[in-house]
C-alpha cells in the first residue's frame, strides 16, 4: 500500500496511540499494512484499515476494523464449552444490535471481538468512545465466560 502513512486513517491512529504511548513514532506503526496493535491489559487491541477500491497511487481506507483479543481458548470441557458457546451466541445477538460488536473464535482458538467503524468524520474522541465500548464489552464477556461455575481459562492472548 503506497502512502498509507499520509491518510487520515493513519494520522488518526497515530494521535490515538500517542495517548497510550506519547513517544510513539510513525515508524513504529506498521505503515505497510496499516495495522496497529496496542495492549490494554489483559487484552490486545488491533486496528486494521478497511479498504475500498484502489485509486491510481494509493489505497484510501473508508473504515476501520477494531479487533480485541480476549484470550486463547482451550476447548476441552465439553459440558461447559456448550454453555460458553450459548453465551457467545447470546452476546452476539444483543451486542451486535445494540453497539455493532461481534464476538468470534479465530482459527487459532482466540476469543475475540470486532467492530467496523466508518472513517467519515471520525474524531479521536469518537474513536476513544468506540474503543471504550469495545473494552467494556470485552470485560463483560470475559467475566461471563470465566464465571465461577465454569472452569477458568488462560487469560492471556
Amino acid at each position: 500500500m503506497d502512502q498509507l502513512s499520509t491518510t487520515p486513517y493513519f494520522q488518526l491512529l497515530l494521535n490515538f496511540a500517542r495517548v497510550f504511548k506519547p513517544d510513539i513514532t510513525p515508524e513504529e506503526l506498521d505503515q505497510e499494512n496499516g495495522i496497529v496493535e496496542l495492549t490494554a491489559e489483559p487484552f490486545v487491541v488491533r486496528f486494521l484499515p478497511h479498504l475500498h477500491d484502489k485509486k491510481e497511487t494509493a489505497y484510501e481506507p473508508d473504515a476501520m476494523i477494531i479487533e480485541l483479543d480476549l484470550m486463547r481458548l482451550h476447548l476441552e470441557h465439553h459440558d461447559t464449552d456448550h454453555d460458553r458457546f450459548l453465551l457467545l451466541h447470546q452476546f452476539n445477538a444483543t451486542s451486535y444490535r445494540a453497539i455493532g460488536i461481534i464476538a468470534f473464535i479465530s482459527d487459532d482458538l482466540m476469543l475475540s471481538l470486532s467492530k467496523t467503524i466508518s472513517l467519515a468524520a471520525l474524531t479521536e474522541k469518537e474513536l476513544t468512545i468506540e474503543v471504550g465500548e469495545l473494552l467494556q464489552a470485552a470485560h463483560k464477556l470475559y467475566e461471563e465466560w470465566n464465571h465461577s461455575t465454569i472452569t477458568p481459562l488462560e487469560n492471556k492472548p
